[in-house]
């Protein structure tokens, strides 16, 4: 079984996340940016130097992700930032 990690695009400038893919697993493989704009087409509506992918591997922060309101990419860090209740 085959498993990808999470792909968050965001916004260099700001950090604000346009599209969190999430994580896959099973009978699926790696996408493309291109593949993903053809999915996504709002990726290609922000400029390609400040589109920023972060990738994070399979499970990695998953317990966070399940309790957070929401999250944020820092711009200078390049770390996902949770924002608690």
């Amino acid at each position: 079984m085959v498993q990808i990690g999470r792909k968050i695009y965001y916004e260099k400038n700001n950090g604000v996340v346009i599209w969190d893919k999430g994580e896959m697993d099973g009978d699926v493989r790696e996408t493309t940016l291109e593949e993903d704009l053809i999915t996504m087409p709002v990726l290609g509506l922000i400029d390609p130097n400040q589109l920023g992918i972060k990738r994070l591997d399979y499970g990695e922060l998953a317990d966070s992700f399940k309790t957070t309101i929401g999250y944020r990419i820092n711009p200078d860090t390049e770390e996902v930032e949770f924002v608690s209740q």
